[in-house]
This record gives C-alpha cells, structure tokens and sequence, in this order.
C-alpha cells in the first residue's frame, strides 16, 4: 500500500515523545497501558477514518497493517482494532487473501444508503413531532436563519456538522438508537458527499426545505413532513448519480434510477 499522503504524515506524532506511541516504561499498569493503546486506537481510527473519507486512500485500495503501524507509529494492535471498528461502519472490508481494504463505491450502494436513511429519518421525524415544543422548534429556526449568534449555525458545510438539522430534530424524539442508526448511515454517504460537497450543499434549497419541515412540525403534520424529506432525499440522491456516474444514468432508458427512493407514506 502506498503511504499516506504528504498531509497525513505531517500530522502523526513522534512515537519517541507522543502519549499515543507503542513505548512503556516499567513502572505503568496495565490499565494506563490499556489507556495508552485506546487512545493510539483512537487517534489511527480518526485519522484513516479521514483519509478515506477525503479519498486520500482509494477504494479497493489494501491497508496493510504492518505499513499503516510504521507510518502512525504504533503496534498492529490499535491498527487492527481501528480497522474493525471501521469495517463495522461499512468503510473497510476484510477478505481471506487481501486482508483489510477499502471499501468500494457502487451506484447501488449509494442509493440503498438513501433508501435506509429515508426509512430510518421518516420514522425518526414521527416521533418527534409527536413530541417537540415550540420553543425547540424556535430554536432550530433561529439557527437556520442565522440569527441566533450563540450557537453555530445547522446550515454549515462542512463534513462534521452538514446534517445538524436533522439530528438537532430527531434528537428531540428521545430515541438514541434510532439516531445512532441515522448517524451511521450518514457516515456511510459521507464517502460520496465529501467528494461532491458542492452539489449537495445548495443552501437555498436546503433552507426552503428545512423551514417546510419545521412548518409541518409546528402543524404536527407528519405525513407533509415525510413528504418533504422524501423529495429532499431523493434530490440529493439524483444528483449524485448523475454527477459520479454520468455513464450509467446517460444509458438509463426507463428512468429507473429516477424511481423514489421508497413509496411516499
């Protein structure tokens, strides 16, 4: 495997002096070295995590732990349990003769990502309207338009914070799992919405929808909600099938890929 890029490497600390580093002393516990080596898994989890996100390592590309532990500077122990943890959130896959690679990008996936997230986020919305107050609802607004200066804005574009909305609304729902299965779908189409931040992000559109929704939760009108959130989905999804993969949804003759992304309730 080739070895990270310039920017990766300027940002891993020095094994000899760094917390995270594979050397003991004879005087540490085995629970501070356990604690040395959940922060050293941590801290590769991060940042391989990153670097597939940006594209930085490639899909299908192999992650050999051997060069990945001489580059971070540590032990093939957090390698391998930062690999796991990724393999269980579907950005690594394990196979008997390649080992650890990344995980491919397909136009199925993709949309099937949109399909899981529309499923989960519709049931997500029910509950929460069922319980929001207005003051949440204020609150959220206030944050969309831009108003409120306390509190940083939902709308920003970034990877970390782009769908803040919609977890500051389903959070209001008290179902932490439910969110937590949200989120991991999130991460799943974070891969093809970093790449393409700028088809994703038209904040226009995204604040028309936004203040919709937030309208519907006010009306406690779930069903006009799920409708907008569907139609939001479904967008975003187009876009970047038509955007990634130009040659396929050129040669679509039915408008297969046009189909929504699951039956409007």
């Amino acid at each position: 495997m080739s070895a990270p890029t310039q920017t990766m490497q300027k940002s891993l600390p020095n094994p000899s002096t760094d917390e995270c580093g594979p050397k003991t002393t004879p005087h540490e516990s085995d629970s501070e070295r356990q604690t040395m080596r959940l922060t050293a898994t941590e801290r590769v989890y991060v940042e391989i995590k990153d670097a597939i996100l940006k594209g930085e390592y490639k899909p299908g590309q192999q992650l050999r732990q051997d060069a990945l532990a001489s580059n971070f500077g540590v032990s093939r122990i957090p390698i391998r349990e930062a690999l796991m943890q990724l393999s269980r959130e579907n950005l690594v896959v394990f196979s008997p003769f390649k080992g650890a690679e990344v995980a491919s990008l397909s136009i199925q996936e993709l949309r099937e990502t949109f399909e899981v997230c529309f499923i989960l986020e519709a049931a997500a919305m029910r509950y929460s309207i069922d319980v929001i107050t207005d003051e949440q609802i204020n609150k959220i607004e206030r944050a969309i338009r831009g108003s409120d200066t306390a509190e940083p804005s939902l709308l920003a574009v970034d990877g970390s914070t782009k769908w803040d909305f919609h977890q500051a609304l389903y959070a209001v729902s008290g179902r932490s799992k439910l969110v937590a299965l949200i989120d991991a779908q999130h991460v799943a189409a974070e891969r093809y919405t970093r790449l393409y931040l700028h088809l994703m992000h038209d904040k226009g559109d995204s604040t028309k929808d936004h203040l919709a929704i937030l309208q519907c939760c006010r009306l406690r009108n779930s069903a006009e909600a799920i409708l907008i959130l569907h139609e939001h989905l479904r967008k975003a999804c187009q876009r970047l099938c038509e955007y990634i993969y130009p040659q396929y949804t050129a040669a679509d003759t039915d408008g297969s890929y046009r189909a929504p992304l699951f039956p409007p309730m």
